[in-house]
């Protein structure tokens, strides 16, 4: 499958946040494209999934639709590091990425095939996690207790209403 394009969340560095689609073409011109929710501050790939043979205009609602942030087109070089430096970074740190990466991981070329980029994944230095309602906060408090110490992490809660 041929690379389209990649695109990425308006304000992801700010927010912390990367939401990259990889978009490929299948040989009869649909659009077949991978998710990669990227904590780049701490938990890596926190989510990702896959959808085949979508025509150009039902791709284009969902870029328009999904997000409250519109999405830009991202070079694909960086979009690959963000991934797989997340994931790095987050294993580095004790937590594994999504279980899902096992499938859309084909998605993307070998690690070894992408030229680095340099990026910082943490902020200020330290690790950066803030919780969402899905995160199981004990267990990831705990595995940055282990791994980094107590003082070698910044922590905030995030309460949605």
């Amino acid at each position: 499958m041929k690379l389209d394009a990649c695109f990425v969340n308006a304000g992801w560095e700010r927010d912390g946040i990367a939401s990259i689609f990889v978009v490929r073409r299948n040989q009869s011109g649909k659009i077949v494209f991978g998710s990669y929710l990227v904590d780049i501050r701490c938990l890596g790939l926190k989510d990702t999934a896959f959808k085949l043979d979508y025509s150009d205009a039902d791709f284009e609602a969902i870029l328009e639709t999904l997000f409250m942030d519109p999405m830009e087109p991202i070079d694909s070089t960086l979009a690959f590091n963000i991934i797989y430096g997340g994931i790095e970074y987050a294993e580095d740190l004790g937590f594994e990425p999504h279980k899902d990466f096992n499938i859309t991981q084909f998605l993307l070329p070998p690690v070894e095939e992408v030229p680095y980029v340099e990026f910082e994944f943490r902020k200020d230095g330290k690790p950066f996690y803030v919780s969402s309602q899905y995160d199981n906060v004990a267990k990831n408090i705990t595995i940055l207790d282990k791994s980094v110490g107590r003082d070698g992490y910044v922590f905030i809660v995030r309460v949605d209403r």
